[in-house]
């Protein structure tokens, strides 16, 4: 009987110890993987995502510098049609002229300021 409880109580030991020993830092190295690839692919996904949007903010930087300077191009074309050139290098306009025309560049500047503000909102 006591050769029965010794054997058991080997057999009991050696278990625990296999448990303790080999199983359990095992599993938590396995645990410990699985983290911190779970963490490498936040990041990944992370940067990628603020990538795409510095991407798209770029664009849309790139787009409006271009809408403005279409804008300023077309002002300096409508004074030059509708005015006379005054020997310093700039043309005398008419008032009223020259107030149509400078409603028709804010139109376009503003114009120019709502598309990129919608798409530098949708980037957000």
């Amino acid at each position: 009987m006591k050769v029965l409880i010794g054997v058991l109580a080997t057999v009991l030991t050696l278990a625990v110890s296999y448990y303790f020993a080999l199983a359990l830092p095992a599993h938590n190295r396995a645990v410990l993987d699985f983290e911190r690839e779970k963490y490498r692919t936040a990041q990944q996904e992370k940067k990628a995502k603020e990538d795409e949007e510095r991407s798209l903010r770029d664009s849309a930087d790139q787009e409006f510098r271009g809408c403005t300077a279409d804008a300023e191009r077309v002002y300096s074309s409508s004074l030059k049609s509708n005015g006379a050139p005054n020997g310093h290098g700039s043309y005398s306009v008419s008032t009223a002229s020259l107030t149509v025309i400078e409603r028709q560049k804010t139109e376009a500047l503003n114009e120019c300021q709502r598309q990129y503000d919608r798409r530098t909102r949708s980037v957000r």
